[in-house]
């Protein structure tokens, strides 16, 4: 629930280049009436049928898996019985023009507990242009090693299939070690961190025993003309991170890629270890950011943050660095046409008592330009409840970092800042426990906007209603342009939702971007750009400027 897949791949070597899924607003609804999802809205469910505790929709990720110009979205199910009890399952939905279509593949666990899906992200990792699927299995017995974890990747091809491969640690020049415990696969994030057109993969490895139990890690895997390889794997354990070894810290626990630091060449890497102790304060979370270069990830010159660096007070159990995102939240025109922005970083501490209420949570997010913004849900305009007990607001992030090098687009190629979309699935709504709730956070040229946003619960009209106690509305998300539309359609997972008597079979609720869903049903036209978009901004037509060099 707290795996977040923020990063977008590079079209080809060197500035980092135009992705087709969207350039533009991410669009969610605002509350009962708003326009996103009446223009059209699906619920995606397993096609095995319910199951009890299935928690179809645990994670999210989206990719173009058939090359077709749509995105694709793979649902994972970490604890669907299928061929063994809790073996898992990932199951693909292909886009088109009418949104997602019935799922043309699905994955099954093989072995008991090996929770296939737990984990799932999408990259481009051998440069054909067509996105691969990378799939966690932390429960795998690597023989008598039980848990020791293992990572799968599937790829499809149009004439072949689907063909897959995997990786142990230690197996097949792996770096680290099969333990017990390990599960490995559990955490995972995609960025292009030697800049040579291809995709690289960085796992976490929060449960991985360094001198001390669960201190954590962080394993980087590089794309190669054939995809993923073990040749020149990095294992990033905490003693090079940040110093002296700590039991339990769970460094890896969640990453975000994005170019921290303005090269417009390399991905870098943050790295949340939300329950690292910051001397007698038990808990209260670190974020490392690592650098990319042409050798790969770097370990000097290493940042290391915690809330104390953005102003605030260490207090135990705050999981500062529990989920993090990655985008350009204060994009201006001045740094896009100057190849220099630097990605912002939102980082969740969702332990955070807030008012009284524990667990309240809270988002800082890091400004690469200088400065950080703090967020509760107390903050968010229009409010749909403030902090509350248990909330863990700031448990799950996504944004889809827009990066682009072309001068034709939208106002002479600047397509505004990125927004940050949070789930809160903890949220009591109406005194619901565990009802959720998701909320859309604008950017602008000086970052997130806490007035006008958006914000979005299982309302009637939606194939997620009507909500329910602990349903956890908002456990996973992502993004993508899956019906090839000019705006940006949201994935919401609902792991918690029933289906009649059985219960925590899971659901997917898919909402359609839609126009003037910029802020326009708050009254304000603060979000509305000055310029007319492009008249064209299909797949096809990127795809044959960018044949024509035009990026």
């Amino acid at each position: 629930m707290r795996k977040v897949d923020s990063s977008w791949r590079q079209v080809v070597p060197g500035r980092f280049r135009a992705t087709l899924a969207a350039l533009f607003a991410l669009l969610l609804a605002a509350g009962a009436g708003a326009q996103v999802w009446q223009v059209g809205e699906q619920g995606l469910v397993a096609t095995t049928g319910p199951q009890d505790g299935g928690q179809f929709g645990q994670d999210l990720a989206s990719g173009d898996f058939n090359g077709d110009g749509y995105r694709d979205l793979a649902v994972g199910a970490p604890f669907w019985d299928g061929p063994v009890t809790n073996g898992g399952r990932v199951q693909i939905h292909f886009g088109g023009s009418a949104g997602l279509m019935p799922p043309l593949a699905s994955f099954s666990g093989s072995q008991s507990q090996m929770r296939l899906g737990d984990a799932v992200a999408a990259g481009d990792f051998d440069g054909d242009g067509d996105d691969e699927l990378v799939v966690g299995a932390p429960g795998y017995d690597s023989g008598a090693i039980v848990d020791s974890g293992r990572l799968f990747v599937f790829d499809y091809s149009t004439s072949t299939g689907w063909s897959t491969d995997f990786f142990d640690q230690g197996a097949g020049g792996m770096p680290g070690t099969a333990e017990a415990d390990d599960l490995f696969g559990e955490v995972v994030a995609v960025g292009d961190f030697n800049d040579d057109g291809r995709d690289d993969l960085a796992v976490g490895a929060p449960h991985e025993d360094g001198l001390f139990a669960n201190s954590g890690g962080v394993l980087v895997l590089y794309g190669s003309a054939t995809g993923l390889t073990s040749a020149g794997a990095e294992y990033i354990l905490q003693t090079t991170i940040a110093g002296p070894e700590q039991a339990g810290a769970g460094m890896g626990f969640a990453l975000a890629a994005g170019d921290f630091d303005g090269d417009d060449l390399f991905y870098d890497l943050a790295v949340g270890a939300p329950s690292f102790d910051l001397g007698a304060v038990a808990n209260a979370g670190q974020v490392a950011v690592l650098r990319g270069s042409s050798g790969g990830l770097s370990t000097t010159g290493i940042s290391l943050l915690t809330d104390a660096s953005f102003g605030g007070v260490l207090e135990a159990g705050d999981d500062f660095g529990w989920a993090l995102a990655a985008a350009d939240f204060s994009r201006t025109a001045t740094c896009w046409l100057a190849f220099s922005c630097r990605t912002d970083l939102a980082i969740g501490m969702p332990g955070q008592t807030i008012s009284g209420q524990t667990n309240a949570g809270r988002v800082v997010v890091a400004l690469g330009e200088g400065g950080a913004q703090q967020f509760t849900q107390g903050t968010l305009v229009p409010a749909a409840s403030g902090p509350e007990t248990d909330d863990r607001f700031g448990s799950v992030l996504l944004s889809e970092w827009v990066t682009s090098a072309a001068l034709d687009g939208p106002s002479a190629g600047f397509p505004g800042a990125d927004d940050l979309v949070i789930g809160v699935p903890g949220e009591a709504w109406v005194s619901t426990s565990y009802q959720g709730i998701v909320h859309l956070v604008f950017g602008s040229s000086t970052g997130l906007n806490s007035t006008p946003g958006q914000f979005r619960l299982a309302d009637a009209g939606l194939s997620a209603a009507p909500a329910a106690a602990f349903d956890n509305f908002g456990n996973a998300l992502a993004l993508g342009r899956f019906n090839g539309g000019d705006y940006v359609d949201l994935a919401i997972g609902v792991l918690g939702r029933d289906a009649g008597a059985i219960e925590n079979n899971g659901l997917v609720q898919v909402m359609f971007g839609a126009l003037f869903a910029d802020g326009f049903e708050s009254g304000s036209s603060g979000n509305w750009s000055g310029v007319a978009p492009l008249a064209d901004w299909s797949p096809l037509a990127v795809a044959e400027d960018e044949a024509a060099g035009a990026f």
